[in-house]
Formats: structure tokens, sequence, C-alpha cells
């Protein structure tokens, strides 16, 4: 060990602070080391000397009295507030934050309530347009005694199926309306 890591922890080793090994390498280096020896000497002599000339201090009541005075003139601190004590002393901010919390959720729920309906209603009149397109298309079907050359070619527009009255259908491009129903899951594969 060197002198400078055991002069270091001399005061650690006279007050048993210092693990079993250290203590043993310190004790091994001050047997050994002369300068060291005498610095643990030293030390040991002046905290002998400090614990021998110690005596009880006693405070006079003046003393005390200006104490208390200080101590009663000091502000004492803000307490820390917690999350109750927040919402007790900012009554009218929580009660706002939880209005406004109500309000949004309300209207969350809302919108999502409409949003489901406006499907349910699109699915419906989906549904009743084909319904109604299959009847219609079901009435003008071309009799059987009707030659091929006489039948309109797939995919091309039939006289018999449009008469003006699918006008505004969102559905329905007089240009582009087909024989086959676009919303049947058999023309979708």
């Amino acid at each position: 060990m060197e002198c400078e890591k055991c002069t270091d922890d001399l005061t650690a080793y006279l007050d048993h602070e210092l693990s079993e090994a250290r203590a043993e390498a310190v004790k091994a280096h001050t047997e050994a080391c002369r300068s060291c020896a005498a610095e643990l000497l030293a030390l040991k002599d002046a905290a002998e000397f400090v614990d021998s000339s110690v005596h009880a201090v006693g405070l006079r009541p003046e003393v005390w009295q200006g104490i208390r005075d200080r101590v009663s003139a000091m502000e004492a601190p803000e307490p820390t507030v917690g999350l109750f004590g927040f919402i007790e002393m900012h009554r009218w901010t929580a009660s706002a934050a939880a209005l406004a919390a109500t309000v949004a959720l309300v209207m969350g729920f809302w919108s999502y309530v409409r949003y489901e309906q406006s499907q349910k209603e699109l699915h419906k009149y989906i549904d009743a347009y084909i319904q109604q397109r299959e009847a219609h298309n079901a009435s003008l079907a071309p009799a059987s005694n009707i030659s091929t050359e006489q039948r309109p070619a797939p995919g091309t527009i039939s006289p018999l199926i449009y008469r003006g009255e699918y006008d505004g259908n969102p559905f329905l491009q007089v240009d582009s309306v087909t024989e086959s129903n676009p919303f049947r899951v058999e023309a979708q594969r």
C-alpha cells in the first residue's frame, strides 16, 4: 500500500469504518512505515484530547428564549398540495375541466351513434335499391321468343332497362349501365 492511500484511510481506521481487508492493509503498512505510524499516533492523541476536553455545554435561559423567538417569527412554509388539495383549492377550475371532459365524451358518443345510424341507413338504401332494380329487371326481361339477334349484347345499354325513372340515382350512370348488378356478391367475384 502507498503512503498517500494509507494516510487517506487513517481516520476511517481509527473509527473502525474500514472493511477487514482494508483495515489489515492499513495496519500492515503502519507497522512497516515510520511516517505513517507517526501520523496514526498523532491522530490517536488528537482524538483522545478532544474526547477528554469536551464537557457538557449548558445554555442559559436567555439563549433558549432567543431561539424560541426566532422560530416563532419565521413564516411556516406552504404545504405541498396533492391532487385532492388542488381540487379543493381550485374548485371552479376542476369543475370546468370535468364539465369539458363530460361534454367531449357526450359529443364523441353522439357522433359515433350518428355515424352508425347513417351506415345502417345507407345499407338499407342499397339493399332496397338492389331489390327494386332486380324486380324491375325481372319485369322487363325479354321474352324467350325474341331471337338472339334482337337481344342486346351483354354489357351494353338496353333501351328496355333505362326509361328515365332512375334519373338522379347515384348508383346508375346511363352511359355505363350493364346488364349485371354491381352490388351483387356474384358480380364482385
